[in-house]
Order: structure tokens, then sequence, then C-alpha cells
């Protein structure tokens, strides 16, 4: 935070695309030190992540199964369909039910992917706590 602060923090402003990619990037690589077990597994953990080792207990595979139509729905949702079909429906905006569309879409489809993802959470075996590691 004080690197970002004091040296490029005004130059990632600047650039929508890098700002959520950087964003990703350092939230996910957080996520790997609430996981780990150890400093060993953590560094382990990111290495495969960025494609230098892989994950020998075929856990990957077993995620990407388990969870494939979740992170197809996430990767759906972090598109800017909003700004779409705002500025479509802003085109059209004589048109009788524009602004319902405008509020109602994205709420509706954040429900779907909330309710895919209680129902994945109801039906898997194993939900361990992830502050129990502190």
């Amino acid at each position: 935070l004080i690197a970002e602060h004091r040296f490029w923090g005004k130059k990632i402003e600047t650039l929508p695309i890098l700002r959520h990619v950087y964003a990703l990037f350092f939230v996910n690589l957080g996520w790997v030190l609430f996981r780990a077990d150890s400093a060993g597994y953590a560094l382990s953990f990111a290495r495969a992540m960025f494609g230098g080792a892989p994950l020998t207990d075929g856990r990957t595979i077993y995620y990407l199964i388990e969870y494939g139509r979740v992170l197809l729905l996430a990767v759906v949702a972090c598109l800017p369909w909003k700004l779409w079909l705002q500025a479509y429906l802003l085109r059209r905006e004589d048109r009788p039910g524009a602004r319902l569309l405008l509020v109602w879409v994205p709420r509706v489809f954040a429900l779907i992917l909330l309710g895919v993802c209680y129902m994945n959470l109801l039906t898997s075996s194993f939900n361990p706590f992830i502050y129990f590691r502190f």
C-alpha cells in the first residue's frame, strides 16, 4: 500500500483495465496467505498459480470440475454488462421498459449468481472456516 501510494498509484488510476488486473492480482495473492497452512505451502501454491509448479495432488482438476460453472458465471459477471445495457437503452429511451430493464437486469443476474454459489456451498462436503487458521 505504501509503494502504491508513493510510486505507481497515480499511473494506475489512468489505466482502467490495468487497475482491475492489478487489484485482482494482489487480492488473489493475499487469499493464498489465508488458505495456506504454512509459508512453504503458500509459496508452492503461489508458484502453481503462475504456472511455476503443478499441484501434484489433483486438486486443480477437482476444483475446475466442481466450481467451473461458478467460475464461468463470475467471468461473465465481471464484464461491463450494465454499461453496455445502459448505452443500448439510452439510445432507445422512448421504449416503455427501458428504465425498468436497466435497474432490474443487473440485480436479477446478481441474485442468480448468488443462488448458484449458495447451492454449491450447500452441496459441498467440506466447508472449513477460513479464519480458524488464525
